[in-house]
């Protein structure tokens, strides 16, 4: 909570962001509200900066929609009146056909830099995001986009979610997939991933809570790591979406399940 009393909450699937006062804790009040800032839309996490500015990341590019381009976002600076002070897209044409829509980030004030994770709050994208981006706090300027290690099963780095600073000064970044990953050198021209864990309890219970059976799993990590195999990349946002069809229309023993239609 920040000394000033200014709590930004987050209506993500009405792209609106509301601003309440609670200096008076008894007495909450809406100071104001904001939706798209600065050609951006749909926010998703906000971090408090030193200066007590607000750094906030933004899914969607709506500048770019209907032109047929990548799904990108961006970072937004504000203020708590809402007001935008600086803005930066993600966009990077070094990485054509990858979806890079922001989802979360962390600050290194001391080091100059900001690492955000890109993953898109779609079920039917669950296994689109696989890359992680550094900027220059000072000025909002992109540096690099990496993807993630991808791990011996090709999976453990899709969909990667909240970074955290650890004591050691690396960055450690869960993803969906039940994957730990850490980066190091983000200060350095060339940042290194590493799945370092994976959660075997983690990935039986998300098999469970799905009623994904071992050899469904099986079939999209064989999927996936073909993928991988024959592009030596990871799998791009075609694949990506392949991949998700395979995963909803697969039932729980591996099967593939018959439409309504057929």
């Amino acid at each position: 909570m920040s000394s000033t009393g200014m709590l930004f909450a987050n209506d993500h699937d009405a792209g609106r962001t509301f601003i309440f006062d609670l200096r008076d804790p008894l007495h909450p009040s809406l100071a104001h509200s904001f939706n798209d800032m600065a050609g951006f839309g749909h926010p998703h996490s906000y971090l408090r900066l030193p200066n007590g500015l607000v750094l906030a990341i933004f899914q969607h590019d709506h500048r770019q929609e209907g032109m047929g381009s990548d799904l990108t976002g961006g970072i937004v600076e504000i203020n708590e009146d809402g007001k935008v002070i600086r803005a930066s897209s993600n966009a990077d044409s070094t990485f054509p056909g990858a979806l890079l829509t922001p989802y979360s980030l962390v600050v290194l004030a001391d080091l100059d830099r900001v690492v955000s994770t890109n993953s898109l709050m779609d079920p039917m994208q669950v296994f689109g995001g696989l890359t992680y981006q550094i900027w220059r706090l000072s000025d909002l300027k992109l540096l690099k986009t990496a993807y993630f290690d991808e791990g011996p099963l090709h999976m453990g780095h899709t969909s990667p979610e909240e970074p955290r600073r650890g004591p050691d000064g690396s960055i450690f970044v869960q993803t969906v997939a039940c994957g730990v990953e850490r980066v190091t050198g983000v200060d350095t021209p060339n940042p290194r991933s590493q799945l370092v864990y994976r959660f075997q309890v983690c990935t039986a219970v998300f098999q469970r809570s799905l009623g994904i059976s071992s050899s469904k799993a099986s079939l999209l990590s064989e999927a996936s790591s073909c993928w991988t195999s024959t592009t030596r990349l990871p799998p791009k946002r075609s694949h990506i979406s392949s991949l998700a069809t395979l995963w909803f229309r697969t039932g729980p023993d591996g099967t593939q399940r018959h439409s309504a239609s057929s």
